[in-house]
């Protein structure tokens, strides 16, 4: 079995963990949209964030349980394949029940991707100064993350439609 460099692991885990951030973030732009466009009231809208963030939350101790009864790397794996099949849920629901719920299933993948990952880095670089090194490097591309959020949000609503910004997770989601 062959070892897996830390420079991709690095990556990895500075990516599943900014498509968390990105998803998080670009949602809140899309709100009014997705309101409108689904005869949603502010109750509905509001889960849309709320479900997503409470089974996140809720399940961000039980993840790390689960990455370190079962391995990180499968832990990342399933999660990454939950919040890439809720993704499409969620560009796909008729209505705000079903995407509310797509949204609380993307939390379960988003806490499995976020526990498994920062538990990859953190195993991967022993040498303190590579150790800081790559938590910089995380805490960068999470900046970026968030910060480009509520431009890409604006333009992806704009000139594609709300849906696409659960649909964006896919190509990228599945190039990680």
């Amino acid at each position: 079995m062959s070892k897996v460099s830390p420079r991709l692991t690095l990556l990895t885990a500075s990516g599943v963990c900014s498509l968390i951030v990105l998803d998080t973030n670009i949602v809140a732009v899309t709100l009014p949209s997705i309101a409108r466009d689904l005869g949603a009231n502010f109750a509905d809208i509001e889960w849309v964030v709320s479900a997503y963030m409470l089974a996140f939350a809720a399940l961000l101790l039980p993840a790390g349980s689960i990455a370190d009864r079962f391995g990180r790397k499968k832990s990342l794996l399933w999660g990454l394949g939950i919040f890439i099949l809720a993704s499409l849920g969620c560009g796909a629901a008729p209505n705000a029940l079903l995407l509310d719920i797509a949204r609380a299933v993307k939390g379960v993948g988003a806490a499995l991707l976020l526990t498994s990952a920062l538990a990859s880095i953190g195993h991967t670089f022993h040498d303190e100064v590579e150790r800081a090194k790559a938590w910089a490097f995380w805490g960068a591309c999470m900046g970026v993350a968030m910060t480009a959020a509520p431009t890409l949000g604006g333009l992806i609503t704009q000139y594609l439609g709300w849906r696409w910004i659960f649909y964006l997770n896919l190509p990228v989601g599945l190039g990680l």
